[in-house]
C-alpha cells in the first residue's frame, strides 16, 4: 500500500484535502492501492503535534 500524506495549514485548501481523501477512499480500486493520511484525522493525544506530524511524514511514501 502506498501511503499519501496530504497536508496544508488548517484553512488552506481544507475542502480540497477532504475531497482527495474521499475520492481515494470511496474508489474500489484506489482504496486498495493508497492509504491517505490527513493530520486532521489524527486524534488529540496530548503529545507534541509537531513530533506526530514529522513521524507521519517520515512514514509516508508521497
Amino acid at each position: 500500500m502506498i501511503k499519501i500524506f496530504v497536508s496544508g495549514n488548517q484553512t488552506e485548501l481544507r475542502d480540497d484535502r477532504f475531497i482527495v481523501k474521499e475520492t481515494i477512499t470511496s474508489d474500489l480500486i484506489l482504496k486498495d492501492i493508497f492509504e491517505i493520511f490527513l493530520f486532521e484525522d489524527l486524534p488529540a493525544t496530548g503529545k507534541n503535534p509537531i513530533s506526530a506530524y514529522i513521524t507521519e511524514v517520515k512514514n509516508s511514501d508521497i
